[in-house]
């Protein structure tokens, strides 16, 4: 019962210490800073499209259809990534198409094929690892790269200020 006041003190000054920082004008922020580092290593690079632990060229968002159904049912009723036909139209644009059936809009399956050819023209995977943002590196993977950044990318917040709308399952979008 006695030590209960000293560890209400200690709390509060726990809470204050903490607090402290918070309440602080930012006037010398810049003081309590570490000078940058330049002898060290660089950062290492970075690209969400661009496997860090195997240099693969992927889609780091994964499966769009993620529902809890059996493949089957998929089929029967896909689920369409809004931002799929964009992605399409610009790798076209760059001279790439990569869907199997034109006749038919841009899907998993061609998501997952597209991936293939990139990591097939891309077989250098040391090389892929070092690729950063917005690197030119030419050919499909540039393409992909930059398309993937624009499209793939590209927040559910942001869809409409682009022209595109959340599709329902089953819902088809033009080819």
């Amino acid at each position: 019962m006695r030590d209960r006041p000293l560890v209400w003190v200690a709390f509060a000054l726990l809470l204050g210490l903490g607090a402290l920082p918070a309440g602080c004008s930012g006037g010398d922020d810049q003081a309590l800073r570490a000078p940058p580092q330049e002898d060290g290593p660089p950062p290492p690079t970075y690209n969400r499209f661009i496997r860090p632990d195997t240099g693969e060229f992927w889609d780091s968002y994964g499966a769009w259809d993620n529902r809890a159904i059996s493949d089957e049912e998929k089929a029967k009723s896909p689920w369409y990534n809004p931002r799929w036909a964009p992605f399409s139209k610009c790798m076209a644009g760059a001279g790439f198409e990569t869907r199997k059936d034109r006749s038919l809009p841009f899907a998993q399956a061609d998501l997952a094929g597209l991936v293939t050819q990139v990591n097939a023209a891309r077989p250098d995977r040391v090389a892929n690892k070092a690729i950063g943002q917005n690197v030119k590196v030419g050919g499909i993977g540039e393409a992909f790269l930059v398309c993937a950044e624009k499209w793939l990318a590209l927040p559910i917040e942001e869809l409409a200020a682009n022209g595109l709308r959340a599709l329902k399952p089953g819902e088809v979008p033009e080819p």
